[in-house]
Protein backbone atom coordinates (compact mmCIF):
# COMPACT_ATOMS: atom_id res chain seq x y z
CA UNK A 1 0.00 0.00 0.00
CA UNK A 2 2.81 2.37 0.79
CA UNK A 3 4.29 1.76 -2.62
CA UNK A 4 0.96 2.46 -4.20
CA UNK A 5 0.58 5.74 -2.31
CA UNK A 6 4.10 6.81 -3.21
CA UNK A 7 3.47 5.99 -6.82
CA UNK A 8 0.24 8.02 -6.79
CA UNK A 9 2.00 10.96 -5.10
CA UNK A 10 4.85 10.88 -7.61
CA UNK A 11 2.40 10.71 -10.50
CA UNK A 12 0.47 13.67 -9.08
CA UNK A 13 3.70 15.66 -8.55
CA UNK A 14 4.84 15.00 -12.10
CA UNK A 15 1.42 16.05 -13.40
CA UNK A 16 1.52 19.31 -11.42
CA UNK A 17 5.07 20.00 -12.51
CA UNK A 18 4.06 19.51 -16.15
CA UNK A 19 1.14 21.86 -15.68
CA UNK A 20 3.31 24.49 -13.97
CA UNK A 21 5.87 24.28 -16.76
CA UNK A 22 3.12 24.66 -19.35
CA UNK A 23 1.67 27.65 -17.43
CA UNK A 24 5.12 29.20 -17.14
CA UNK A 25 5.65 28.76 -20.85
CA UNK A 26 2.32 30.40 -21.60
CA UNK A 27 3.10 33.26 -19.24
CA UNK A 28 6.48 33.83 -20.85
CA UNK A 29 4.87 33.87 -24.30
CA UNK A 30 2.19 36.26 -23.07
CA UNK A 31 4.84 38.53 -21.50
CA UNK A 32 6.81 38.57 -24.69
CA UNK A 33 3.70 39.39 -26.70
CA UNK A 34 2.70 42.15 -24.30
CA UNK A 35 6.27 43.53 -24.32
CA UNK A 36 6.28 43.56 -28.10
CA UNK A 37 2.93 45.32 -28.19
CA UNK A 38 4.13 47.91 -25.61
CA UNK A 39 7.33 48.47 -27.57
CA UNK A 40 5.36 48.83 -30.78
CA UNK A 41 2.90 51.22 -29.11
CA UNK A 42 5.76 53.28 -27.63
CA UNK A 43 7.46 53.48 -31.00
CA UNK A 44 4.24 54.56 -32.69
CA UNK A 45 3.61 57.21 -30.02
CA UNK A 46 7.18 58.48 -30.27
CA UNK A 47 6.98 58.59 -34.05
CA UNK A 48 3.64 60.40 -33.92
CA UNK A 49 4.92 62.94 -31.39
CA UNK A 50 8.07 63.48 -33.41
CA UNK A 51 6.05 64.05 -36.58
CA UNK A 52 3.72 66.42 -34.71
CA UNK A 53 6.67 68.38 -33.33
CA UNK A 54 8.25 68.60 -36.77
CA UNK A 55 4.96 69.88 -38.21
CA UNK A 56 4.61 72.43 -35.40
CA UNK A 57 8.19 73.60 -35.91
CA UNK A 58 7.58 73.97 -39.64
CA UNK A 59 4.41 75.99 -39.03
CA UNK A 60 6.16 78.23 -36.48
CA UNK A 61 9.02 78.80 -38.92
CA UNK A 62 6.49 79.78 -41.59
CA UNK A 63 4.81 82.26 -39.23
CA UNK A 64 8.21 83.74 -38.31
CA UNK A 65 9.07 84.15 -41.99
CA UNK A 66 5.76 85.91 -42.63
CA UNK A 67 6.33 88.27 -39.68
CA UNK A 68 9.81 89.10 -40.96
CA UNK A 69 8.40 89.76 -44.43
CA UNK A 70 5.71 92.06 -43.00
CA UNK A 71 8.32 93.90 -40.91
CA UNK A 72 10.64 94.43 -43.87
CA UNK A 73 7.82 95.67 -46.11
CA UNK A 74 6.39 98.20 -43.60
CA UNK A 75 9.14 100.89 -43.90
CA UNK A 76 9.03 100.66 -47.68
CA UNK A 77 5.25 101.29 -47.68
CA UNK A 78 5.38 104.18 -45.21
CA UNK A 79 7.30 106.67 -47.40
CA UNK A 80 5.03 105.89 -50.33
CA UNK A 81 1.98 106.89 -48.26
CA UNK A 82 3.64 109.96 -46.69
CA UNK A 83 3.60 112.15 -49.84
CA UNK A 84 -0.11 111.48 -50.27
CA UNK A 85 -0.79 112.63 -46.70
CA UNK A 86 1.45 115.67 -47.19
CA UNK A 87 -0.19 116.53 -50.46
CA UNK A 88 -3.61 116.25 -48.82
CA UNK A 89 -2.59 118.41 -45.89
CA UNK A 90 -0.78 121.09 -47.90
CA UNK A 91 -3.83 122.58 -49.68
CA UNK A 92 -5.59 122.95 -46.33
CA UNK A 93 -2.73 124.91 -44.77
CA UNK A 94 -1.99 127.16 -47.76
CA UNK A 95 -5.13 129.33 -47.76
CA UNK A 96 -4.27 130.77 -44.34
CA UNK A 97 -2.02 133.51 -45.77
CA UNK A 98 -4.21 134.77 -48.64
CA UNK A 99 -7.24 134.80 -46.32
CA UNK A 100 -6.14 138.15 -44.94
CA UNK A 101 -6.35 139.86 -48.35
CA UNK A 102 -9.62 141.56 -49.30
CA UNK A 103 -12.04 139.76 -51.59
CA UNK A 104 -11.24 142.26 -54.35
CA UNK A 105 -7.69 140.88 -54.59
CA UNK A 106 -6.09 144.11 -53.39
CA UNK A 107 -3.05 143.97 -51.12
CA UNK A 108 -3.69 144.41 -47.38
CA UNK A 109 -3.37 147.90 -45.96
CA UNK A 110 0.05 148.97 -44.72
CA UNK A 111 3.56 148.00 -45.76
CA UNK A 112 4.98 144.53 -46.46
CA UNK A 113 7.87 143.91 -44.04
CA UNK A 114 10.10 140.89 -44.54
CA UNK A 115 11.09 138.77 -41.54
CA UNK A 116 14.22 140.25 -39.98
CA UNK A 117 13.65 143.65 -41.58
CA UNK A 118 12.25 146.98 -40.38
CA UNK A 119 10.07 149.68 -41.92
CA UNK A 120 9.50 153.31 -40.98
CA UNK A 121 6.09 154.96 -40.87
CA UNK A 122 6.92 158.64 -40.91
CA UNK A 123 9.57 160.03 -38.55
CA UNK A 124 8.05 158.74 -35.31
CA UNK A 125 7.38 155.04 -35.94
CA UNK A 126 9.71 152.16 -36.83
CA UNK A 127 8.55 148.52 -36.83
CA UNK A 128 10.92 145.53 -36.89
CA UNK A 129 9.36 142.17 -37.87
CA UNK A 130 10.71 139.27 -35.82
CA UNK A 131 8.47 136.27 -36.65
CA UNK A 132 5.15 135.44 -38.37
CA UNK A 133 2.69 132.56 -38.07
CA UNK A 134 0.01 132.67 -40.80
CA UNK A 135 -1.69 129.54 -39.41
CA UNK A 136 -2.48 131.26 -36.11
CA UNK A 137 -2.79 134.72 -37.67
CA UNK A 138 -0.08 136.27 -35.49
CA UNK A 139 3.22 138.10 -35.81
CA UNK A 140 5.86 139.40 -33.38
CA UNK A 141 7.30 142.89 -33.85
CA UNK A 142 9.50 145.46 -32.13
CA UNK A 143 8.07 148.99 -32.09
CA UNK A 144 10.57 151.85 -31.72
CA UNK A 145 12.96 149.74 -29.70
CA UNK A 146 14.29 146.25 -28.94
CA UNK A 147 11.26 144.95 -26.95
CA UNK A 148 8.84 142.80 -28.95
CA UNK A 149 5.06 142.44 -28.76
CA UNK A 150 2.64 139.96 -30.34
CA UNK A 151 0.12 141.12 -32.93
CA UNK A 152 -3.11 139.36 -33.91
CA UNK A 153 -4.58 139.74 -37.39
CA UNK A 154 -6.60 142.98 -37.78
CA UNK A 155 -6.38 143.77 -34.06
CA UNK A 156 -4.63 147.11 -33.30
CA UNK A 157 -2.04 147.08 -30.51
CA UNK A 158 -0.44 150.00 -28.67
CA UNK A 159 3.29 150.24 -27.98
CA UNK A 160 5.55 153.18 -27.09
CA UNK A 161 2.85 155.72 -27.84
CA UNK A 162 2.05 154.26 -31.26
CA UNK A 163 -0.63 151.97 -32.65
CA UNK A 164 0.29 149.13 -35.03
CA UNK A 165 -1.93 146.59 -36.80
CA UNK A 166 -1.19 143.28 -38.51
CA UNK A 167 -3.28 143.52 -41.70
CA UNK A 168 -2.16 140.44 -43.62
CA UNK A 169 0.62 138.10 -44.69
CA UNK A 170 2.86 138.15 -47.74
CA UNK A 171 5.67 136.12 -49.23
CA UNK A 172 8.37 136.01 -46.55
CA UNK A 173 6.77 138.55 -44.23
CA UNK A 174 3.65 140.40 -43.11
CA UNK A 175 1.73 143.60 -43.83
CA UNK A 176 1.91 146.09 -40.97
CA UNK A 177 0.10 149.41 -40.67
CA UNK A 178 0.84 151.94 -37.94
CA UNK A 179 0.47 155.49 -36.69
CA UNK A 180 1.73 157.47 -33.71
CA UNK A 181 -0.13 160.11 -31.73
CA UNK A 182 3.03 162.23 -31.80
CA UNK A 183 2.82 162.40 -35.60
CA UNK A 184 -0.51 164.20 -35.50
CA UNK A 185 0.77 166.64 -32.89
CA UNK A 186 3.97 167.19 -34.90
CA UNK A 187 1.95 168.09 -38.01
CA UNK A 188 0.54 171.13 -36.22
CA UNK A 189 3.93 172.27 -34.88
CA UNK A 190 5.32 173.70 -38.17
CA UNK A 191 2.32 176.00 -38.52
CA UNK A 192 2.80 177.29 -34.99
CA UNK A 193 6.52 177.75 -35.59
CA UNK A 194 5.84 179.74 -38.76
CA UNK A 195 3.48 182.09 -36.91
CA UNK A 196 6.03 182.66 -34.18
CA UNK A 197 8.70 183.32 -36.79
CA UNK A 198 6.56 185.94 -38.50
CA UNK A 199 5.94 187.78 -35.23
CA UNK A 200 9.47 187.35 -33.91
CA UNK A 201 11.04 190.21 -35.93
CA UNK A 202 14.62 190.54 -37.03
CA UNK A 203 16.12 188.91 -33.89
CA UNK A 204 14.22 185.69 -34.53
CA UNK A 205 15.28 185.76 -38.16
CA UNK A 206 18.93 186.11 -37.20
CA UNK A 207 18.59 183.14 -34.87
CA UNK A 208 17.06 181.00 -37.65
CA UNK A 209 19.85 181.94 -40.01
CA UNK A 210 22.51 180.87 -37.53
CA UNK A 211 20.97 177.46 -36.80
CA UNK A 212 21.61 175.85 -40.20
CA UNK A 213 25.29 176.80 -40.04
CA UNK A 214 25.68 175.06 -36.70
CA UNK A 215 23.88 171.87 -37.82
CA UNK A 216 25.31 171.71 -41.32
CA UNK A 217 28.37 169.55 -40.54
CA UNK A 218 26.73 166.74 -38.46
CA UNK A 219 23.60 166.72 -40.61
CA UNK A 220 25.42 165.47 -43.73
CA UNK A 221 23.52 162.38 -44.79
CA UNK A 222 20.30 161.04 -43.29
CA UNK A 223 19.48 160.81 -39.58
CA UNK A 224 18.11 157.55 -38.14
CA UNK A 225 16.63 157.44 -34.64
CA UNK A 226 17.43 154.73 -32.08
CA UNK A 227 15.08 151.79 -32.62
CA UNK A 228 14.30 152.89 -36.17
CA UNK A 229 15.57 151.97 -39.63
CA UNK A 230 16.48 154.05 -42.66
CA UNK A 231 16.53 153.13 -46.35
CA UNK A 232 19.43 154.30 -48.53
CA UNK A 233 20.62 153.92 -52.12
CA UNK A 234 17.14 153.38 -53.56
CA UNK A 235 16.47 150.57 -51.11
CA UNK A 236 19.78 148.74 -51.54
CA UNK A 237 20.85 149.42 -47.96
CA UNK A 238 18.68 149.41 -44.81
CA UNK A 239 20.28 150.58 -41.57
CA UNK A 240 18.69 149.78 -38.21
CA UNK A 241 20.11 151.69 -35.21
CA UNK A 242 19.92 149.74 -31.95
CA UNK A 243 21.95 152.16 -29.81
CA UNK A 244 24.54 154.97 -29.66
CA UNK A 245 27.34 156.02 -27.32
CA UNK A 246 27.74 159.82 -27.38
CA UNK A 247 30.96 159.78 -25.35
CA UNK A 248 32.67 157.13 -27.47
CA UNK A 249 31.05 158.49 -30.65
CA UNK A 250 29.93 155.02 -31.75
CA UNK A 251 26.69 153.54 -33.01
CA UNK A 252 25.54 149.91 -33.07
CA UNK A 253 23.72 149.14 -36.30
CA UNK A 254 22.26 146.27 -38.33
CA UNK A 255 22.94 146.43 -42.06
CA UNK A 256 20.19 144.88 -44.21
CA UNK A 257 19.18 142.82 -41.15
CA UNK A 258 22.00 140.36 -41.94
CA UNK A 259 24.85 141.51 -39.73
CA UNK A 260 25.42 143.88 -36.86
CA UNK A 261 28.37 146.20 -36.49
CA UNK A 262 29.66 148.89 -34.15
CA UNK A 263 30.68 151.92 -36.18
CA UNK A 264 32.80 154.83 -35.02
CA UNK A 265 32.33 158.37 -36.24
CA UNK A 266 33.61 158.73 -39.85
CA UNK A 267 33.90 154.93 -40.19
CA UNK A 268 33.03 153.46 -43.59
CA UNK A 269 31.77 149.92 -44.23
CA UNK A 270 30.69 148.06 -47.38
CA UNK A 271 27.11 146.87 -47.85
CA UNK A 272 25.63 145.59 -51.11
CA UNK A 273 28.31 147.39 -53.12
CA UNK A 274 27.70 150.69 -51.30
CA UNK A 275 29.87 152.67 -48.87
CA UNK A 276 28.14 153.40 -45.56
CA UNK A 277 29.68 156.23 -43.52
CA UNK A 278 28.73 157.27 -39.98
CA UNK A 279 28.77 161.08 -40.21
CA UNK A 280 27.15 162.12 -36.94
CA UNK A 281 26.09 161.03 -33.43
CA UNK A 282 23.34 162.58 -31.31
CA UNK A 283 21.41 161.50 -28.19
CA UNK A 284 18.45 160.37 -30.29
CA UNK A 285 20.30 158.46 -33.01
CA UNK A 286 22.94 158.74 -35.72
CA UNK A 287 23.47 160.22 -39.19
CA UNK A 288 24.64 158.17 -42.15
CA UNK A 289 25.86 158.92 -45.65
CA UNK A 290 25.64 156.14 -48.25
CA UNK A 291 27.32 156.19 -51.65
CA UNK A 292 26.33 153.46 -54.13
Amino acid sequence: RIDTVEASVNALGEAQTGRLEALSTKLEGLGGEIGGQVSSLGGAVAASLGQGLDTLKSELAGVADKLKAVGSEAPADAPAEAPAETAAAAPAARPAAPAAAPATGEAPKGELILIGSAASFGDALSVFLSTVNPETGTARVAVNGPSTIALALNQPASANGCEVTLTGFGDGGAYIDGVCAAAAEGAAAPAADEGASDEGGSDQGASDQGAPDQAAAPAEGEAVQIGAAGSFGEGKVRIFVSGVDNEAKTARVALNSLRTAEMKLQDKVDAEGCKVELTGINPEGATFKVDC
